[in-house]
C-alpha cells in the first residue's frame, strides 16, 4: 500500500481540474491505453499532479503471479469515504468497478491463451477472469514503462497545457491557473 502520510490530500476536484488538459492532450496524440497506461500513468501524476496522486493496477492475477502484467494502471484519490475515485488516461473519473475489468482477460484470445502458456499458467476461464487490484508506487509503475515514451508524453500534457493558456499554479499545488 501506498503510504500517503507524506502526500497533501487531494479530492476528486483536483482529478475534474485535469479533465479539459488530458483532453486536449489525446487530441494531440496522448495516448494512455495500448500498452502506454503505465507510461501516461507516471506522466499525467508528474505533470498535472506533482507527484502526489496514488497508482492502483487492475492486473490479470493468474499471470501477475507467474510474473507477467497485463491490465491497466489509472491515479486516484480516496473520497470522504475512502472510496476510490480514478482519473484515467481518457480524461474521465472512474470508479473502481470499471478499472477491474481491465484485469478481466477474454479466455479465446489466442496472445493470452500463449502468454499463459509460456508461463506455465493453467488457462481456462477462471484464470482469464481473475483480478488483483492493488495500490502501487511509482518504482512498481517504472518497471512496466518506458522512459522516452514517459517524456513524450509529458511534453504532450505541457502542450496541450500552454494551448488551454493554463499552467500549474506551483509544484505544490495542482490548481490550473488561466
Amino acid at each position: 500500500m501506498v503510504a500517503d502520510s507524506h502526500r497533501q490530500r487531494l479530492t476528486e476536484k483536483d482529478l475534474v481540474y485535469a479533465i479539459p488538459v488530458i483532453r486536449k492532450a489525446a487530441s494531440m496524440g496522448f495516448n494512455g491505453f495500448g500498452g502506454n497506461c503505465f507510461a501516461a500513468a507516471v506522466a499525467l501524476n508528474r505533470v498535472l499532479f506533482a507527484g502526489k496522486l496514488a497508482y492502483f493496477l487492475a492486473v490479470n492475477d493468474a499471470l501477475y503471479a507467474a510474473g507477467r502484467t497485463i491490465g491497466h494502471v489509472t491515479l486516484f484519490v480516496k473520497d470522504a469515504k475512502g472510496t476510490r475515485r480514478h482519473i484515467d488516461a481518457d480524461g474521465r473519473i472512474k470508479a473502481d468497478i470499471d478499472v477491474e475489468s481491465w484485469g478481466r482477460l477474454d479466455v479465446e484470445d489466442s496472445d493470452y491463451e500463449r502468454i499463459a502458456a509460456e508461463l506455465g499458467v493453467k488457462w481456462n476461464e477462471d484464470t482469464a477472469e481473475s483480478v488483483a487490484l492493488f495500490e502501487a508506487t511509482e518504482t512498481m509503475i517504472m518497471q512496466a514503462a518506458t522512459l522516452q515514451l514517459i517524456s513524450e508524453l509529458e511534453l504532450t500534457l505541457r502542450r496541450a497545457l500552454e494551448e488551454l493558456g493554463c499552467e500549474l499554479a506551483s509544484s505544490e499545488d495542482t490548481e490550473f491557473v488561466p
